[in-house]
């Protein structure tokens, strides 16, 4: 089936469209008359990068964001790294380890040390401090 036809296709059958994501399809199942597509948010295109070792002391998380590019092994692309959180953290790593791992993988990563969350939005990694407006 031709990619363009099912894109189509599913917007057509959508009765409001909020927001476009961008997935790579992993796997496509015909049955019967329905299709099933499987994917997975394009992010996880980067997660498995390696990373060299990293030293952040006393920085902000986008200061920390800009060091893991850098020991990034291989180019990432079109992806880019933004965050609001101002405190300052200090993020060290001993040994090559995944992007995914440095980034979002527990207490020490760069998300749990500089407690924000992540947002992904197509080709941009957002980690603010918070998501949405706390309204209560």
């Amino acid at each position: 089936m031709d990619f363009f036809y099912l894109l189509h296709t599913c917007l057509k059958r959508c009765q409001v469209i909020i927001f476009i994501r961008i997935f790579r399809i992993k796997e496509i199942s015909e049955q019967d008359d329905t299709e099933k597509l499987d994917g997975q948010n394009i992010t996880e295109d980067i997660f498995k990068r390696s990373v060299r070792p990293i030293k952040v002391s006393n920085s902000t998380c986008q200061i920390a964001l800009n060091a893991m590019i850098s020991a990034v092994k291989t180019p990432l692309g079109k992806f880019s790294f933004t965050s609001n959180i101002m405190d300052n953290r200090t993020f060290n790593t001993t040994e090559d380890e995944t992007l995914y791992k440095i980034l979002m993988d527990g207490k020490h990563s760069i998300v749990g040390a500089w407690e924000g969350e992540m947002i992904r939005d197509n080709f941009l990694i957002d980690i603010p401090k918070s998501r949405g407006i706390d309204r209560g």
